[in-house]
């Protein structure tokens, strides 16, 4: 069997998307070794990404390749199967009788639209209803997100199928040799670009309203996004600058310490399709408190305290992770949770997947 992935991400993007692409890919390797897997790519990501496992595709000219002219190339390499991992399908496979899938990891710019410029929402819009037409099997990372394509692309839910993400082997396997990223002083723990849909603003409202209360530092990590300044401010002027900690665009490794050490994983995005940094979280054995939002309590049931969007309740929850005490049953449901996000029921999904 070959099967061909849409692969941009996979090598030049390195958080999100990116990382979506390389555990499908690396799962799917191990769930179907026999498989002749072609990463597709607009542009050759160079000799040092070269794997003797795949192999790499790419056009000679690459301009509207993933668009336009990526059917050719996949009626040339004789693929039997195409997914795009990232909520889309070239334009030109509408025409290819091969089987198609496509991973939509949500819809937010429908349901939250003011967070996407117009033309933004158009493209996204354009794009995610031509892969659901055009799909054999749409995958959800959600049942959310499941219920969101039905509501939003009216799709048939017979055509879709729920896999849920899991967390990259490192969040399991912490390195003992890491040192407490700020010497011993206790933190809360919340990433996500600095972008309003993710509303760090209601984190640095909440600890002004406790910072007197608790010791912990409050560690906002992430990409630098459009919020970031205006995060700035908002701490510089409830009294609570010198209890953050911006780590803007940090290493993977800094991250994983970051995870290692923390008192407790924040959640407060107003919206989301799955929710990876929870998995994260629940995998190193932090716990949790986040956004009482469909998505969240799917991913984490009972591993988490659940707060609206309202500062008192983000307060009482970041109380609640201070006191250790109250965070044993929240850590033992983490662990009976994580097989649910295991390689191995991501490998049987794949299995299923790709071979009926």
């Amino acid at each position: 069997m070959r099967i061909a992935l849409d692969a941009k991400r996979y090598f030049f993007n390195r958080t999100g998307l990116g990382n979506y692409a390389r555990q499908w890919v690396r799962i799917l390797h191990e769930a179907i070794p026999a498989a002749e897997i072609h990463l597709m790519t607009p542009r050759h990501p160079g000799p040092e990404n070269a794997d003797a496992r795949f192999h790499i595709q790419s056009p000679t000219r690459g301009f509207l390749y993933r668009e336009w002219r990526m059917a050719a190339h996949l009626e040339r390499i004789k693929a039997d199967v195409y997914h795009g991992l990232s909520n889309e399908l070239p334009f030109s496979t509408g025409r290819l009788s091969m089987r198609k899938i496509v991973t939509v990891h949500d819809v937010i710019f429908r349901i939250y639209p003011g967070f996407y410029p117009a033309t933004d929402r158009l493209i996204y819009h354009t794009k995610t209803r031509f892969a659901c037409r055009h799909a054999d099997t749409v995958v959800a990372t959600s049942h959310t997100t499941a219920r969101d394509l039905v509501a939003h692309y009216n799709i048939d839910p017979a055509r879709i199928v729920v896999v849920y993400q899991g967390a990259d082997p490192a969040f399991h396997n912490l390195n003992p040799d890491h040192v407490h990223p700020y010497d011993g002083q206790p933190y809360f723990l919340f990433t996500g670009t600095f972008a309003g849909r993710k509303n760090h603003a209601l984190l640095i409202e909440a600890l002004g309203r406790i910072h007197k209360q608790i010791p912990h530092l409050l560690v906002l990590a992430g990409t630098k996004g459009e919020q970031l300044d205006t995060c700035r401010r908002l701490a510089e002027s409830l009294g609570v600058a010198q209890r953050i900690r911006w780590e803007v665009n940090v290493p993977r490794e800094r991250l994983l310490n970051l995870y290692q050490y923390a008192g407790g994983f924040l959640f407060p995005p107003l919206y989301e399709g799955f929710g990876i940094p929870l998995i994260e979280a629940m995998a190193a054995g932090v716990p949790i408190a986040a956004h009482d939002i469909p998505v969240f309590r799917e991913i984490a049931g009972d591993a988490a305290v659940y707060f609206h969007n309202e500062r008192d309740e983000a307060a009482s929850a970041m109380l609640a992770l201070a006191d250790s005490a109250s965070t044993f049953s929240l850590l033992q449901a983490a662990r009976e949770r994580l097989p649910l996000f295991s390689d191995e029921a991501q490998a049987a999904m794949m299995q299923a997947l790709y071979q009926a």
